[in-house]
Parts: C-alpha cells; structure tokens; sequence
C-alpha cells in the first residue's frame, strides 16, 4: 500500500439516509461519524477501541449491500456478512469468541468500519476465509476457521421481480438463488413482509430445496456440503427434483428434507409432513406420518407428545371405528405390543397412552369390552408382562385368573349351534348330512363331527360338502373344544370375522371371536369365496392354517402378544387377491414359522432389508405378486430354509426385483440346507453369482426370465452330485458355455432365450444329454454332430483301434472333442457348409451297433463302415429292425456295411447313382447267424467268407411275373404257358391235316391206324416209360406219371440250389466277387466265359434236340382226323409230356451252372449229371422189363407189333415178287421191239444185259431186306 490517498469524495451525509429503516439503534451503539476511509490511513493517529471514530461503527462504508438486509439480524451474503453488526457470540460449533483485541492485529482502530466490538461474530475487512461469513476473534490464532452461524439476510419478493438474472454480472447466480427462496417462502403464505434472514436449522420447511441448494452454492456451506454425505444427499435431491418440471420447491422440500428429517427421528417434521406434505385426500399418508410422530414421542418418553399426536393419529387412520381386531387394534399393536415400547408403559394409567384409561384403548381395540375378552387380555398382559420390567406382575395375574373362571358352553348349546350352521349354510343341500338335525341321534354322530367323552366337539369336517351361505363364525366361536375345522373346497363366502355388541350396545365386527378357542390347532377354509381380512393368526392354539384359493384381499398384521405367533408352524395365503406392501405384512412374522407361502397374489413394494429373522422357516413362497426392488440378502434372516420361489415378479407394469443377486459366502455356510431357489421371472441384473455352486444341497435353480449378463460361472458344475433342474433361460448370458457343465448328468439344463450371445458350439457332452433345451438348436448344437456322437457311443467308440485325426494346423483332434467341428473328426468329411458328406471307419475296430441316429445326417452320401465288428439287432424303435433313417437319406451314393455282425432286415434305401458296388451288405449266405440279414435293395452281398455277389439276379434267369413269390411258382406258370404252347400247335397241325385231306385226291397209303399207334409208341420211345402213357392200361398210366414226378423231384434240388437267394441256405450259389478293403469297388474271380456256355449249348442240343422233336411230332399225330379222340388224347399227353420234360432238363441245366459254375468244365460236368437224370424212364423200363417181360409186353403190344410187322413184311416180299415179274415180262417187251427193229443183241451173249438183270436182282433183295431190317426197328420207310 502505497503511502499517499486516494481522492476519494466522503459519503457521510449519504450513509445516513441510506441506513435501511428498520436498522441498528442500540445505545450501545457511538452514533458520531466522520468522513469514511476504505482502510486505515498511515497518516492518521491510532486511537483506542473505546474513541468512537468519525463514522459510526455500524454505519456501512457503502450503499446497503442485500435488498431488505438488517444488519443486527443477519448479514449480507454479497459482502460475506462484513455488514452484520448483531450480538451472536459464538461459533457454528458452539465455541465462545473472545473480545477483539484493542491492538495487534484486527483491532478496532485498523478496521473502524467492521465493528469490531466485544467479542460479536464480525467478518473485518470481508476476510475471504472460505466461509463467506463473520466469524470469531482467539487469542493466539486470530481469526479462527469456524464460522459464526450468522443468518443470511435474502431479498425480499418484491425487489426479486425487479432483478434481471439473465443479464449475468457479479452475484447473479447467487441471487437468483436466493430470490427462489423468498418466492418460495412468499408462495407458501410464510412470509410476513419483514426481513428474511435464516440459516439452514430454521429454514423454513416448505423451502428447504431452494435454501440448500443457495446454501451449497453460494452461502456458508459451500466449503462443506459437498463434502458433507447427509448435506450432499439432500443437495442432490434438490437438484434433482427441481429440474423436474412435475416437482414445485414446496414438493421437493417435502421430500428431500422435510421426510429424511422424520425418518431420522425428528418428530415434528414427521406431523409437519403429515399435515403440510400429504395431499389433503391422502389419509394413509397423514396416517403413516403421524403414526411416526406418535411413535418417536413413546420412543422419548414424551407424555404430552403421545397424548397429543397419538390418539390424532388413531383418528386419522381409523375415524369412527369400533370394529374389534380391525383397524385401531392394527393400530396399537406395534406401539404397545413392540418389546421395544413396552418400557414406556406406565401401571398407575398417567403415562403411555397404552394405559389411559380404566380400559385402555388397546384393550378395547383388540380384545372388546364383553365376558368373552377376558382370555384375549389375558394374552395381552401376559405378553407384556414378559418384556417389561416395570409391568406390575399383580395385574397380569388379576387378568388371567379372571380368564381362567371361564367356562365352556355346555353341549346342548353347541349342538345348537351346529344346528345353525346346518341351516345358515344350506344343509339340505349337502352332498353328505347324515345324522344332521335328529332328535334321536348325537350330535356327536353327525357327519362330519367328532367329540370328545364329555360330548364337546373336537373336530368339525365337512369338507368337499356343497356348504353354501357366510361363513358361520358366530356359532363356530362357541365350540370351546375345537381342535380340527376343515371347510375346504365349498362355497362358503364373506369374511371369517364375526360380530359382537360394545359397551355402547352397538354391533360391531369382531375379529378376536376364536381367541376362545383355546385348542384349534388346524384349520382348512381353502377353495371357498372367502374375502376381506385374513387374520392367520385368528385362533390361540393355531398350528397349520391354509387359506388358499379364496378371494382375501388383504393380512392382518401379525400381533405378537397372540399366543399363536408362537405355535403357527404352516400358513398358505396363496391364491388370493391380496394386494398390500411386502413390508407391512412382513412385520412380527411368527418366530416359530415353517412353511409360508403367498404365492399369487398382488402383494407389492419391496421386500424389507434385512428381512425378519426366521430359524424355523423351511419352505417360503412369494411367486406371482407385484414385488420390486433389488432382492435383500436371505442367508442371514433364513438360516435352515430349504425352498425360496419368489418367481414371476414380472406382472404387468411391474418389473420385479432387480439389481444383483445378493449372494456372499454368508450363503455357504448360513443356507447350507436351500435346495430349491427360483427367482425367475424378474429383473435381476449383473452376472450370475459363482457363490451358487458351493450351496451343498442345492436340487433346484431357476434363474429365468431375468436381465443376468456375462459368463455362465464354471463353479455352477459343483452342483453336479445334487442338482435335479437349472433354468437360466431368456437372460442375456454370453461367452462359451462352460465344459464343467458337461458334469451334469440327468439335469433338466435349460438355457434357452439368450439370443445368439452364447459362442458356438455348447460342449457336446451337454448337447447329447437328454436335459439341455439347446441340444436341438443348430446353431449351438449341430444335429450332425450329435448325431456322431451317438453314433460313437452306440459303436464302443472308446475301444476304436484310432480316433483322432491331425488337423491342418498340426492339432490333435479327438472324436467326441467338445468344441472343435465335427468336420475335423477322424473319418468325418464335409461340404463347405459344414455339413456331413461322408463316414468313412472302415477297419477301425468298430462294435456295438449302428447307431438311429445316422439318419439325422441328411446330407451323408457315403457311409463306409465295412470291415467291422458291428453286431446284433438294430434297434427296433428305427421302425424295424434296420436303421429306417437310412431311407430319410436322400443324397446317399454309397453304402458299405459287410464284413461286419449286423443282422435283421434293412429296408428300401434309395441310393444315387447306384451301381452294384453301391450298397454292399452282409445280406449272402453262408452267414454267422441263423438268420442272415436281409437286404432287398443292396447291390452286392457277402457272406462270412467274405466272398460276394450282386444281389440282382439277371434277366435270363428267371423272368419276374406280379404273383409269383419264388422259382417254383414261376415253373407252374411256365408250364401252364408251355402247355398253351403245346395246344397252340396241336391245332396248327390240326389244320394242316384238314388242309391235306381236303386238296388231296387220292394217296397210296401203306400204314393204317395200327400202323399210326405203332409210329407212335416208337416216336416217344419203345424202351422208355413214357410209352406207357401211349397204352390202355391204368397202372401203366400211373408208373409213367410217376416216373415223370420221380424226375422232376431229382431235379428240384438243383433247382432249389439255383435259385437267386444270396441269403437261402438251401442254394448252391457260389459266391464269385472279391471286394476288397482299399478300394469300393469289388472284382468278379470267376473264370466262366462265352465258350464254357458254347459247350453248354451244343451239348444240350445233341442230347435234348432228339426228344424234343419227337415230342412235336406226337402232338402232330395227336392231331390226325382218323384218329379216335382217346387216341388222340393219349397221343397229346405223350408229346407234350416229352417235350416238358425236355424243355424242364434245359431249363434246370441252364439256371443250375449259372449258379454254380465257376469255370468251363464246371458247367460241363454240371450239364452230363443233370442230362444223366434224362434216362431215368429208360432205366425204368428196362428194370420193368426184367422183372416182367411179359406184362411189358402186353401194355406196349410189342409181340403183336412184330407179328404185324412180319406180315407185313411177307406181304411186301410178295409184292415185290409180283413186281420183279413184271419187270422182267416189261424186259422182254422191251428187248422184243429192239429185236425187231434191229436194236437187240443176243441175250446170252450181250454182257450189258446180264449185268442189268444182275443188277436189278441185287436192287430187289436190298429193298426185301431194308424193309425187313426197317421193320424190325420200328423205323418207316417211305416209297
């Protein structure tokens, strides 16, 4: 500072006409002034404290420095409170100032203008020490860091409306912020027109927000409310609330200060918000607040407060209610009954409020005021009496003795009140009231009813009995006795609540009837219509309650001083319309509880945290309500608890719980007995919490239908040993799903709804268990694979001589690899897509059996497991006995399945492409089992010499006909088609003849009929059985026939062992096919060729082409007109016989070495054994012959076909005889014309003509002796 001036002008003349009206007038106070300096002057002489200086000590050096200040009251937060000239004398902390010192630093003498005076809060000079506002003088320190709780002096409403905020500048924000104060304080009819000077303890409810928010922004708690957690929580509300436009500061001041004040204890914010903050038509709101006051004032020991607040609060959530165990008494309970609260209460009746009275309020609310009450009291006391000290002990005993005189009702009055329940619940209508209502009979008989020796009833049953009508609970209070009420499953209707008279002689609702019933220890009232209030806590004794299936609407609070908050051991609520907060109906739960479910209701709100400890519960259920909020940790509130559902939150509008799932390893050891947890259904967030798999009992997991993210935790797998079902579907799990899962065996996994977060594929172990939801999923679980993986299993695939394959990056890749592709499998080749294209195991040491699941395949076209130990039946579930999949295969081109066990029937496989190396079984003979497979549609079949054929027999085989089922069908067709044949050509020549007879004039015949037969029997053999069928004679006949069977028979053999079954036994066929293993496709090693069958043929034309003529011949002369029609017929017969047996021979010669022969002297030593059965009738006869020449004789007439034949043999000679004379006589004519015209020679010299006789003579006896010999064989010669 430099040491020279400032021209500045005085302004003493001003000061005093700016001095705000209301201003300091203390006497105290020096009122002389003089002219005013910014600060001391080094030229002006010290003087003492004590001198007043020229300006007056109060007077401000400058125009008032806040709109409406008062500096004796407050200070203005625009020069730091330096104005403030009020008496406050102590620190924000309560520490004392001292006197500002008469010299050193800050006397009075360096700042004349701050009024440095006594030990006043003053701010000299406007000391910046981060406050803002006066503080306090200690020796030794000076000015100390804790500022003077000097209220702020704000401006009043009238001059806000004049500022302009927007123009921006000095002070400002800070004005505008606390012009929001003074609106507000004018806005809630506060403000008196005075000034407005506050610190933050009084600042004025309804404006609380806009005072802390000017307050952390610009006042004394700028340094500290930030820093502050309790400052910075309403701070931020503030903030919060007023950026709403929904929020006024009268709203947000309720609930950013004003509630948080009550919830901390201060009783009179609670009645403030009560009165000033519910909305005039919210009553449960004023009753909540005031219901807080009332119990802070009991909490205090506040005699005046309880009297004052707590009976406007009974009022105000009751009215004019008189109903017993209704509302007043839900109001008392917790306040007298809460152990808590007890020690307020006062015997001599002048202090709680619980004891006012000659009887008090409580008393009246809970128990009435009739003879009946006096058990209710009873408890009552009683239950206090144990949690305070002070309760005179006398009272609870002058209580109980009274209730101890009462008597039950004698049994004639409770028979009539049966009688009444009988009437008011339709009785006639019963489904069973036998007994009821006779004179004659106990009501101890009655249906349904059971009493004890004395005649009281003990149980009431009538369960599943069409009861109708309220529910009598009137005349159910007078049964004493009562142990069992079952009324389950009517129609009962109304509330279980009955009706009494008070001490002003009005009915009134009486809900503490049954606290007679001293001994009801199990009641069941569900599936009925019942509604209203349910106390379950209704009866003293009770022990299990089911409530369930009605229409309830609400819970009467639990009331401990109720014997049965102690015994209730089982209460089912659900399937209900309650619709009440979680926490209210979570207050005094039963200590002793077991099983409690409140399940499917509407119950809302949050569930409390922590919740009521609870040691006995075991089974707990709260599905299906309207419960939000995040899940409170359950270890330590239910330490022995078995089953938790609180499941499908998720109703409507409501989300259900959220946040995180609580677990810690407080779970581990504090619910060591949880076996089911379900908390599906809700909003749960966060990931899954590892904690889960150390729970040692755990059967049951469903996390369903949920918000949980990340990893599925790998530490789930140590529920393997225990875990039944684990649901965490339709959440947003990602990652790779943990192999540890794979652990899980028979486990219901589901996790299905995650979207596509989860990494492909699942491990497979878990795809083909049959409890995972993906396992048909493509995208996590490629049927294909799976379908390997069966196939593995059901192939022993673990006793394989190989199973892992390198892949192209050098990794080892084993079958059944829970991660990698499929594709990289050992033997497993795929298209681009990813998709099965061949099953190549061929040799590999393969047993068990063929797996179904080949058929899920579907885009397999080469399947190559030959070489093999598969075996046994295929199973039958496959739709037979074969893998009917195989058929669903559509793009198969190749089929490979011998040299394995496999047997049964595999049905029609369509193969593309197919070629006789296509589709290769073990369907040929002969074969391991009895019963080789059978294959219809293979193209080549081995047997257990590994020798193989194709299974489709070619055409000149055997011609397949619709009907015919085997090769001995298809003969009878053939010889029925040979015999039309056979007829056909019987009428050619039949025509024939006709055609001669009829263009011929005359013929020289030298045969008759005789001669025709004779023909005959030569042409079908004269030393051949067959000729019998020429003869008359029936056992001929039949020998023939027989003959003819006999070789038919011989041959079925070879038929039978030609025919085309690779599968029969009985057949002959060899196996001429190799198919060997490094290449699919088989060779033929048979040596058969074109000139084996060459050889065949012309054989069979020289031995069978003979018969076969002489056959057709037969049916030629069967069809002569001179014939008679038995002739005829026997001639037929016999040519046909002949040629069918001929053509049979062939046939079977034909089939036979297809068959069997392998070479070319096969086929011919197979054709002579075959063409060696041919002369079987020709052993026949002579075997006949022998044995009786004679008869023989007679059947073929053989001596008279000699006899005959030398006849005619005699006769031609003779014939001849007659023409060799007139050939001579023609000779001499001759050689008479020649002499005489001069030609002839002498007859005895001429040499010509002797050798003409000569010759002549030698042609005759040939002729005589051809004839002779031709004859004799049964051959015709022809002139």
């Amino acid at each position: 500072l430099i040491d020279e001036d400032c021209d500045v002008p005085s302004c003493e003349e001003e000061a005093e006409e700016r001095m705000p009206s209301g201003g300091p007038s203390r006497s105290s106070r020096p009122t002389d002034s003089s002219s005013p300096t910014v600060g001391p002057s080094s030229s002006a002489a010290p003087t003492s404290s004590l001198v007043p200086t020229a300006v007056p000590s109060w007077a401000p050096t400058v125009e008032p420095h806040c709109e409406g200040s008062d500096p004796e009251v407050c200070g203005c937060w625009s020069v730091k409170q330096d104005d403030y000239r009020g008496t406050i004398a102590v620190t924000a902390k309560g520490i004392e100032c001292e006197r500002w010192p008469d010299d050193g630093k800050y006397n009075p003498v360096d700042y004349p203008h701050s009024g440095l005076e006594e030990n006043y809060c003053r701010n000299p000079n406007r000391w910046t020490n981060g406050h803002n506002r006066a503080v306090c003088f200690r020796s030794g320190i000076g000015l100390i860091d804790d500022p003077c709780d000097v209220p702020y002096c704000f401006p009043p409403p009238s001059s806000c409306d004049e500022m302009d905020f927007s123009a921006g500048g000095g002070n400002s924000e800070e004005r505008e912020a606390a012009c929001d104060y003074s609106r507000c304080l004018e806005g809630s009819g506060d403000y008196d027109g005075g000034t407005i000077s506050v610190t933050r303890k009084d600042a004025h409810p309804h404006c609380s927000c806009p005072f802390e928010i000017w307050n952390c922004q610009s006042g004394h708690s700028a340094d500290t409310c930030q820093d502050t957690l309790a400052r910075r929580i309403v701070y931020d509300c503030c903030l919060e609330k007023v950026d709403d436009p929904n929020w006024t500061f009268y709203d947000a001041s309720c609930e950013c200060t004003t509630k948080p004040d009550c919830e901390n204890g201060n009783d009179r914010q609670c009645l403030e918000y009560a009165e000033r903050c519910c909305k005039e038509s919210d009553d449960a709101c004023k009753c909540e607040y005031k219901t807080k006051a009332c119990r802070l004032a009991m909490e205090a020991q506040d005699s005046e407060g309880q009297r004052k607040w707590c009976f406007d609060a009974r009022d105000t959530c009751c009215g004019e209610n008189y109903d017993v165990g209704q509302c007043k008494c839900d109001f008392w309970d917790p306040l007298c009954m809460d152990p808590d609260l007890l020690g307020s209460w006062e015997t001599e009746g002048d202090g709680s409020v619980c004891t006012i009275g000659q009887v008090p309020d409580i008393a009246m609310s809970c128990c009435g005021f009739d003879d009946s009450s006096s058990l209710c009291l009873c408890d009552m006391i009683s239950f206090a009496s144990q949690h305070s000290e002070s309760f005179v002990k006398s009272d609870k005993n002058a209580a109980c003795i009274e209730a101890s005189m009462t008597e039950p009702y004698s049994p004639d009055i409770e028979m009539e009140s049966l009688r009444d329940i009988y009437t008011e619940t339709g009785g006639d209508n019963w489904l069973n009231n036998t007994g009821w209502m006779s004179d004659e009979m106990s009501h101890c008989r009655w249906y349904g009813i059971r009493c004890d020796d004395a005649g009281h009833v003990k149980e009431f049953e009538l369960r599943n009995n069409s009861l109708r009508g309220d529910f009598p609970s009137n005349h159910l209070a007078k049964l004493y006795n009562l142990e069992v009420l079952d009324l389950a499953n009517n129609a009962l209707r109304g509330t279980m609540a009955g009706t009494s008279v008070n001490y002003l002689g009005v009915v009134v609702i009486d809900a503490s009837l049954f606290s007679n019933l001293r001994q009801l220890s199990r009641v069941d009232v569900s599936g009925n219509s019942l509604s209203g209030e349910v106390d379950v806590l209704f009866a003293p004794a009770l022990v299990h309650a089911n409530f369930s299936n009605n229409k309830f609407t609400s819970v009467n609070p639990f009331k401990r001083f109720k014997p049965s908050h102690n015994t209730l051991r089982e209460c089912d609520v659900s399937h209900n319309s309650i619709e009440q907060s979680a926490d209210t109906i979570w207050k005094n739960v039963p200590t002793n509880i077991e099983r409690l479910v409140l399940s499917s209701n509407a119950i809302f709100g949050t569930l409390p945290s922590p919740l009521e400890k609870l040691e006995s519960l075991r089974h707990f259920s709260m599905s299906s309500n309207h419960l939000s909020g995040e899940l409170p940790d359950l270890s330590p509130s239910f330490p022995n608890i078995k089953d938790i559902d609180l499941s499908n939150q998720k109703q409507g509008e409501n989300g259900g719980f959220s946040g995180p799932i609580p677990v810690t390893f407080n779970w581990i050891t504090n619910l060591a007995t949880l076996t089911t947890l379900n908390l599906g259904g809700n909003q749960l967030s966060n990931r899954i919490p590892a904690l889960l798999g150390n729970l040692p009992q755990l059967r049951y997991l469903d996390l369903s239908e949920n918000e949980m993210t990340g990893l599925i935790p790998p530490e789930l797998s140590k529920l393997a040993a225990t875990l039944e079902f684990m649901n965490l579907s339709n959440n947003k799990l990602s990652g790779e799903i943990p192999i540890e899962l794979t652990s899980f065996k028979d486990v219901s996994l589901l996790l299905e709804g995650n979207g596509t977060s989860f990494t492909p594929p699942a491990p497979l172990s878990l795809c083909t268990s049959g409890g995972f939801d993906l396992m048909n999923n493509e995208h996590m679980c490629p049927v294909e694979r799976s379908a390997l993986k069966r196939i593995y299993d059901a192939a022993k695939g673990r006793e394989w001589t190989e199973d892992t394959k390198v892949d192209s990056d050098g990794i080892a890749v084993a079958w059944l690899n829970e991660y990698k592709s499929h594709c990289k499998w050992l033997g497993v080749s795929c298209d681009t897509s990813g998709h099965v294209i061949g099953l190549n195991l061929t040799n590999n040491a393969l047993s068990g059996k063929l797996s179904q699941s080949i058929g899920n395949l579907a885009f397999l076209e080469v399947l190559d497991v030959r070489d093999n130990d598969i075996k046994g039946y295929i199973p039958s579930e496959i739709g037979g006995e074969a893998p009917g999949e195989l058929v669903a295969l559509k793009n198969l081109e190749c089929v490979h399945l011998h040299s394995n066990r496999i047997v049964g029937s595999i049905p029609s496989i369509e193969v593309l492409n197919a070629t006789d190396f296509s589709f290769i079984s073990d369907c040929g003979v002969p074969s391991a089992f009895n019963d080789p497979l059978q294959c219809d549609s293979c193209g080549m079949c081995c047997n257990l010499d590994e020798d193989c054929y194709p299974a489709k027999e070619k055409l000149f085989l055997r011609f397949e006909v619709r009907g015919t089922d085997s090769i001995f069908d298809f003969m009878w067709l053939l010889a029925l088609i040979f015999i039309g044949l056979c007829t056909l050509l019987w009428y050619a020549f039949y025509f024939i003849d006709r055609y001669k007879k009829r263009n011929t004039v005359s013929e020289r015949q030298f045969s008759s009929v005789g001669r025709d037969e004779q023909y005959a029997l030569e042409t079908i053999g004269m030393e051949s059985v067959y000729s019998f069928l020429l003869a008359k004679n029936m056992l001929a006949w039949l020998i023939a026939l027989g003959t003819i069977v006999l070789q038919v028979w011989m041959l079925t053999p070879f038929v039978q062992g030609a025919q085309f079954s690779v599968s029969d036994d009985l057949s002959d066929f060899v196996y001429t096919w190799k198919c060997l293993r490094d290449s699919l496709e088989c060779d033929d090693r048979g040596d058969l060729n074109a000139s084996g069958w060459t050889v065949f043929v012309l054989l069979m034309a020289a031995f069978l082409s003979k018969d076969l003529i002489n056959g057709i011949k037969m049916i030629a002369y069967s069809a002569k007109g001179r014939h008679t029609l038995r002739t005829k017929l026997r001639f037929f017969v016999g040519g046909v016989v002949l040629c069918m047996i001929t053509a049979y021979i062939f046939y079977v010669s034909t089939i036979y070495n297809n068959a069997i022969a392998t070479s070319n002297t096969e086929i011919i030593i197979n054709s002579v054994a075959i063409l060696f059965i041919m002369e079987i009738d020709e052993c026949f006869y002579a075997l006949l012959d022998v044995i009786s020449k004679r008869w023989v004789d007679m059947v073929t007439g053989r001596n008279t076909h000699e006899q005959e034949n030398d006849a005619e043999l005699q006769r031609f000679k003779d014939e001849v005889n007659d023409l060799k004379d007139q050939v001579l006589k023609q000779h001499q004519i001759i050689q008479q014309l020649l002499e005489h015209c001069g030609m002839a020679q002498p007859q005895g010299d001429d040499p010509d003509v002797k050798d003409d006789q000569i010759g002549q003579k030698k042609r005759t006896n040939s002729i005589v002796d051809n004839r002779s010999a031709t004859t004799s064989s049964g051959n015709e010669v022809v002139l």
